[in-house]
């Protein structure tokens, strides 16, 4: 048998308590050990990306109104009487016989135009009618567009000019005589950097009256 100092003398010893301040040092140390390593190895961590920005208020998209109108079934094609400017244009010579009707081979270039247009019912046509005429006309209308036409001839002509004379018109709407648009009738298409076709003074006239019918359906078209 043994005795008792025997039995004390072999007992396992009591396991040693570990001080919290040296768990807290060598996490320490772990995490400087880990940010030194990265240091020399040259790689540092990414930068946090930076906030997206704030989205617009309204993200909706645009609503763009692309319905055009109908276009009239009517119109009265009209030329304003010659002022004379003819006979004084170098640019038209003497080989035109002096009864040539230039206003009427404007008148129907421009009245042809309009024919042609889909949902046109009637265009008519007159000679020698002022300004104030034409307005008269388009009041005592109830759907019927008057179309104005005022033929000048150039005395001289631009660079920027192609044509020797200039073809003006006037719109007047129905029922009210209003004037709804105006401009000028091109005679030749411009061509940036080749020279301009050359075509006589009759083709030149039919295009500008076919360029106003152009002008005319595009404005009375266009969408509200």
């Amino acid at each position: 048998m043994y005795s008792d100092g025997t039995l004390q003398s072999r007992q396992a010893p009591a396991p040693r308590h570990i001080r919290p301040a040296s768990v807290i040092l060598s996490a320490c140390f772990a995490c400087f050990a880990c940010a030194l390593a990265l240091a020399q190895s040259g790689r540092t961590p990414p930068p946090p990306s930076p906030p997206a920005p704030p989205q617009p208020g309204d993200t909706r998209p645009r609503q763009v109104n692309s319905k055009r109108r109908e276009l009239p079934s009517a119109f009265i094609v009209v030329t304003a009487p010659p002022d004379g400017s003819q006979e004084t244009s170098p640019f038209v010579s003497s080989g035109y016989p002096p009864t040539t009707d230039f206003e009427e081979i404007a008148r129907g270039g421009c009245l042809v135009a309009l024919r042609n247009q889909n949902g046109v019912k009637r265009v008519v046509g007159d000679l020698d009618v002022p300004r104030w005429e034409a307005r008269e006309t388009a009041l005592g209308e109830d759907e019927a567009w008057v179309v104005w036409l005022e033929l000048r001839w150039q005395q001289n002509v631009t660079m920027r000019e192609t044509a020797p004379f200039k073809l003006r018109y006037l719109l007047f709407e129905p029922r009210t005589g209003k004037i709804i648009s105006s401009g000028y009738g091109r005679g030749v298409r411009q061509t940036w950097g080749l020279p301009l076709p050359r075509t006589s003074i009759e083709n030149q006239l039919r295009n500008a009256g076919r360029d106003i019918a152009d002008q005319i359906v595009s404005e009375l078209t266009k969408a509200p």
